[in-house]
């Protein structure tokens, strides 16, 4: 069928999250010079008719690329045409031309039994169509390994305790014929952990410390419970949260993240021993009270400054620019709404009283704003749409975490345009965001 037309890569499942369209474009050598032929005769008129004949061109492109050089195709395809061409060229111009589906490689994606699980030769969509059949969730699949094996212990569910003595960072395993070095992940079931073993080493480490949360929140319960109660007691929080969320959901929130700031120092890395685990439990046992009490009293500040904020917006005269108006209305609850504390991420988490500030301080400007304030206010505006449009292709691509760091960054710049005695936690600058927005653009690009 044209669907199997040309070359296709069967790739167990495990491995998928190390693909990326950059390196996959490259293709079949021996197809190289006709794929490249074709891209340029799909190219604009006004730059295919500097890179005629274009059977030549590309003989001549395919000759001074080399794969070899850390660059996607099109990146590297791109350069070597800007060259021929005298003229700049796009990658995204290049990858956005058609093909006939035997230029571009087929992907056969397994299961941990051998079972297809999707075919196609787009990276991305095949990407979308396994976490559509793991649900909202990625598919961290089970391996099929032998009873004794090396990774036996990593493919268990139900877990409720840490039984393991030392974790290893990496574990061989054999799926469908291939020897894969796979990291163990803990994925936090709610009442239960499961784990397994994962290709993508930076999931796997994030997954094994929200794992430990979830088993150290279980080992102290009777203290859990308690801290639970104390934040639930607590009227003025509750009467600040309420119609944000679930007040039952916020505790547990509070005190997830107080479990976690209790246990184990931020930058300690994962702990993978049973020793280590023990003593952050111990720690947790002595701190996770307090630890709750400060984490409360810093989240009814933050809703504080939030009903301010509301409050403040609601107030606006008419005749402010209505985009800012809108952004600062998505800006405010992209801060503050229902499981906000669960998915902002330490430290981020501790600078969301300034974040808010600095939006009052933003909002109050609109009004009367001219000058050098109406350019920072369109600046960040414009910062904010692009952040936007990215957060929905990631989202798409499952790729969320590539943005975290541009994303706290243009929090952290707001405060440097609009509050600056408040004092940013990193250095930030116009030229430190492009770059981190180019970093989260190229992520991307290669997910």
């Amino acid at each position: 069928e044209e669907a199997f037309d040309g070359a296709v890569v069967t790739v167990p499942v495990a491995l998928l999250p190390r693909l990326n369209e950059g390196e996959l474009a490259w293709g079949i050598p021996g197809w190289r010079t006709e794929k490249v032929t074709a891209i340029i005769r799909g190219l604009p008129k006004a730059l295919r008719r500097l890179l005629v004949p274009a059977p030549d061109a590309a003989a001549k492109a395919v000759a001074a690329l080399d794969p070899t050089g850390g660059l996607g195709f099109h990146e590297a395809l791109a350069a070597v045409l800007t060259r021929l061409a005298g003229q700049p060229v796009d990658p995204q111009t290049l990858a956005a031309v058609e093909l006939q589906s035997h230029l571009k490689l087929g992907l056969e994606i397994l299961d941990a039994a051998g079972r297809c699980l999707v075919f196609g030769r787009d990276i991305a969509q095949i990407k979308r169509e396994i976490r559509r059949q793991g649900g909202d969730q990625p598919q961290y699949p089970p391996a099929v390994i032998a009873s004794g094996s090396a990774g036996a212990e990593f493919e268990r569910s139900g877990l409720r305790e840490f039984d393991f003595s030392v974790v290893p960072a990496t574990v061989e395993v054999k799926r469908q014929g291939v020897r894969l070095a796979l990291h163990p992940m803990l994925i936090d079931e709610g009442d239960s952990v499961r784990v397994t073993l994962v290709a993508d080493e930076e999931a796997a480490r994030r997954g094994w410390l929200e794992g430990c949360v979830r088993l150290w929140s279980l080992a102290l319960s009777p203290v859990v419970r308690h801290a639970q109660k104390l934040l639930l007691a607590d009227r003025d929080l509750m009467l600040l949260h309420q119609g944000i969320g679930s007040a039952q959901q916020l505790a547990r929130d509070l005190v997830d993240r107080a479990v976690r700031r209790a246990c184990w120092p931020m930058d300690a890395g994962i702990p993978l021993s049973k020793d280590a685990f023990e003593a952050a439990r111990a720690r947790g046992q002595a701190q996770l009270v307090p630890a709750t009490e400060r984490l409360g009293g810093q989240i009814t500040a933050v809703l504080t400054e939030y009903r301010a904020a509301r409050a403040e917006l609601a107030a606006l005269p008419e005749g402010c620019d209505a985009a800012l108006v809108e952004d600062l209305r998505q800006h405010l609850s992209e801060l503050v709404s229902e499981g906000f504390v669960a998915r902002s991420p330490d430290p981020w988490l501790e600078g969301f009283v300034r974040y808010l500030k600095a939006l009052r301080r933003r909002l109050a400007k609109l009004p009367s704003m001219r000058g050098a304030v109406a350019d920072a206010q369109y600046e960040y505006l414009e910062a904010r749409k692009r952040l936007r449009v990215a957060k929905q292709r990631a989202k798409e691509a499952g790729a969320e975490t590539r943005l975290q760091a541009w994303r706290w960054h243009l929090e952290e710049y707001a405060v440097q345009l609009f509050a600056q005695d408040l004092r940013t936690r990193v250095p930030v600058s116009a030229k430190r965001l492009a770059l981190l927005e180019a970093e989260a653009e190229a992520a991307l690009r290669h997910p």
